[in-house]
C-alpha cells in the first residue's frame, strides 16, 4: 500500500491518536474459505482460500501443527522470534484466491500487530442483515 501511496486505518489511527493509543489485531490462516468481493462494492462471494506458500507467516505458523494460535507480540521473546520480514496474506473486504500470490505483503508481524490470531483453517460465517 504504501508503494501505492496508500494507508489502511491501522496506521491513520495510529498516526492521529498514537502508535500507544490503538491496539491493532491481525489474522491468519492458512487454508480454508472467506466471504468477500472480487471488487470494490462487488457482491459477496465464498471463495476458497489457497494453502498458503513455504516462505510466508502462514505456512511457518501452520507448520507448528496448532489448529489455532493466539500471539500476544508485545511479548518481548515474541519480537524477537517474530522479528524476520516475510510474506503475509492480506485479506480484506475484496480478494481474488487466482491472484492469491499477489495478496502477500512483506510484514514483520510485532510491527504490523500488537497481537495475531491465526486459524490452520478458516470458514465463512453467516452475515447478519
Amino acid at each position: 500500500m504504501a508503494r501505492f501511496g496508500m494507508v489502511n486505518i491501522g496506521q491513520l489511527s495510529r498516526d492521529h491518536l498514537g502508535h500507544d493509543k490503538v491496539y491493532a489485531i491481525g489474522f491468519g490462516t492458512h487454508e480454508g474459505r472467506v466471504l468477500a468481493a472480487y471488487q470494490w462494492e462487488g457482491a459477496m462471494v465464498q471463495m476458497e482460500i489457497p494453502s498458503s506458500a513455504s516462505g510466508t507467516w502462514e505456512y511457518e505458523l501452520m507448520s507448528l501443527g496448532h489448529e489455532k494460535l493466539y500471539l500476544d507480540l508485545r511479548r518481548d521473546e515474541l519480537q524477537e522470534a517474530l522479528s524476520n520480514r516475510i510474506p503475509h496474506r492480506a485479506i480484506g473486504v475484496t480478494y481474488n484466491p487466482a491472484a492469491d500470490r499477489n495478496n502477500f505483503v512483506p510484514s514483520t508481524l510485532p510491527e504490523r500487530y500488537d497481537l495475531f490470531i491465526f486459524f490452520n483453517r478458516t470458514d465463512v460465517l453467516d452475515p447478519l442483515d
